[in-house]
């Protein structure tokens, strides 16, 4: 989903072959997947990722739909939080080098 940056709904797992031949699916009992790519800075892509355990239960396009849009939405908001995180991690820094510098004199 991240390279292909294409959407992925697979209503029912043991149709898909592809799935099938992961030993995670198959061993937590998933039976339906939704999965979608989230856009981030810097050309990167994440995925949000959904699954459906309960076999009387299964995705739809409606579902994907969904998602879709609430990955448009909450895209900006993951990226700007990102950006804060990684500016604080960068004043951090700053300032435990100022107190290095400062120790030496």
């Amino acid at each position: 989903v991240a390279a292909a940056r294409k959407a992925v709904l697979v209503e029912d797992v043991l149709a898909d072959p592809e799935l099938l031949t992961h030993s995670s699916v198959f061993s937590l009992g998933v039976k339906s997947v939704l999965a979608v790519p989230l856009p981030l800075p810097e050309g990167e892509t994440g995925v949000a990722y959904l699954d459906i355990r309960r076999a009387e239960h299964r995705f739809t396009r409606e579902d994907l739909a969904l998602l879709q849009v609430f990955v448009r939405r909450i895209s900006p908001v993951i990226a700007n939080a990102r950006r804060v995180w990684l500016e604080g991690r960068r004043s951090r820094a700053l300032e435990e080098e100022l107190r290095r510098l400062r120790g030496k004199e």
